[in-house]
């Protein structure tokens, strides 16, 4: 069996932590990076940050990458230390926008390449409105699938796409977090990207355990 590993070992180390930071919020940063690596987005867009330590682990990922990418943070309330964090570290390419619903009309349908939902409670209200607004083969995150907390929406959510996407992959521990494919679009010329999407089972199952060793889980 011939098992794909990422196209380097993982080195991510953030440089932003929150008062709110905990294991979990640690955990899915170092495959992000990855992934974000390999798809380079022009537009990444997360609605609902709310400690920062997510949205600012993608912002460090496209300085040191040298992407050329444009992030978004909707902040799920003002706060004015992750204001003057971003204009400080990131203000030449990272915006972060006012909490409501007014945020999503800044951006036009189809313009999204990477969308994150952090923000589980709101996971499934969230999903519906911004789908639109992504790219088709754009790449949608959805973090905490695996809490089945009463007031979870997340894995609601990922049990629909599941049953609706041809296209998914996820990790489930740290909380876990899904990534599916928007239908349509060319692919994404990268191996381990498709792998993730469409590999064989076995490689997909040692990627899973690839990350779960680098998190410490």
């Amino acid at each position: 069996m011939t098992v794909l590993i990422p196209p380097v070992l993982p080195t991510f180390v953030p440089r932003y932590v929150s008062d709110e930071s905990t294991a979990d919020l640690f955990a899915h940063l170092a495959f992000v990076h990855d992934l974000v690596t390999e798809l380079r987005p022009s537009l990444y867009v997360m609605p609902g940050v709310v400690s920062g330590d997510s949205y600012f682990g993608m912002c460090q990922t496209a300085l040191q990458g040298g992407l050329e990418c444009t992030c978004y943070g909707v902040l799920g309330s003002s706060d004015e230390n992750l204001d003057r964090y971003n204009a400080t570290h990131y203000g030449g390419f990272s915006h972060l926008l006012g909490s409501g619903e007014e945020s999503i009309h800044s951006f036009s349908e189809g313009s999204i390449d990477v969308l994150h939902i952090a923000d589980d409670r709101r996971a499934g209200h969230t999903f519906a409105a911004w789908m639109p607004k992504v790219r088709v083969g754009g790449v949608i995150l959805v973090s905490h699938i695996a809490e089945r907390d009463s007031e979870s929406e997340a894995w609601r959510v990922w049990e629909q796409i599941e049953n609706t996407f041809p296209e998914f992959f996820a990790l489930h521990h740290a909380g876990g977090l899904g990534l599916v494919r928007k239908p349509g679009g060319d692919k994404c010329p990268s191996p381990f990207v498709n792998c993730l999407f469409s590999g064989p089972t076995e490689t997909r199952e040692h990627l899973r355990r690839y990350y779960v060793i680098y998190s410490g889980y």
